[in-house]
């Protein structure tokens, strides 16, 4: 099945395009319930084996990882926040979201806390999340200058060490699934550049060969990326 799938990415040069659900971007095609389960049995024996009682994470890739839900396109940067926490003694991954589209369904409605500028209320929403407050010792991968005053408001007797080491654990090794899926997304954007490619003459807007990048990968059913990107023609 997933060859079929990788298979149907590749077309000969010139072939027309013809939309195609991929294993990384059509949600209805693939149960990526094993997959998950089976990252987050990854991700809590590495934070075991390095000492964590809880995981703090702020990148997407890193809370796409262990929480298992798909990001909504979005534009610019953006600075750390805690948007993804991972309690060993519970078993639970939480996340910040407003909603649930998109969420897997291990990650339960109460799994979720809002998205608040304030940070009073950020604080209160964190340490409702059971065996935080309690947590010994939070790894993070990255931070900002408020984040060891709010961690230390919402878990006092913590220690904030790097969760780097146990998070590479954890993601470093591919399953056979995994392995399937990158192979997925590496021919779409193999396609995606191929377009711009072909598209690239002298004159041509940087816009454009954006465009056709992006109508490349939507029409093999990628949705567009979760950040924009950029061409630079020099």
């Amino acid at each position: 099945r997933h060859e079929v799938a990788i298979r149907s990415l590749v077309r000969p040069k010139g072939a027309p395009v013809t939309p195609v659900a991929d294993l990384v971007a059509d949600p209805t095609r693939v149960d990526d319930a094993e997959v998950r389960a089976d990252r987050r049995r990854r991700l809590f024996a590495a934070m075991a084996g390095h000492g964590l009682d809880a995981l703090v994470l702020g990148r997407p890739a890193e809370v796409a990882f262990a929480s298992g839900a798909r990001q909504l396109w979005t534009a610019g940067s953006r600075p750390f926040g805690p948007a993804c926490v991972a309690v060993r003694g519970t078993g639970r991954v939480h996340l910040l979201s407003v909603w649930d589209a998109d969420v897997p369904p291990e990650v339960g409605h109460d799994d979720l806390y809002g998205l608040s500028w304030n940070p009073a209320v950020l604080a209160a929403s964190l340490a409702a999340i059971p065996g935080l407050p309690d947590a010994g010792r939070v790894g993070t991968t990255s931070s900002s200058p408020g984040f060891p005053r709010l961690l230390a408001a919402v878990a006092p007797g913590a220690e904030v060490v790097d969760g780097g080491p146990a998070l590479a654990a954890a993601r470093g090794p591919k399953s056979a699934a995994e392995v399937a899926r990158i192979r997925a997304a590496t021919a779409i954007a193999r396609a995606g550049l191929d377009a711009m490619a072909g598209a690239l003459r002298p004159g041509a807007a940087e816009r454009g060969l954006l465009a056709a990048y992006l109508e490349a990968i939507a029409g093999r059913g990628a949705p567009a990326p979760p950040t924009e990107g950029v061409v630079c023609a020099t």
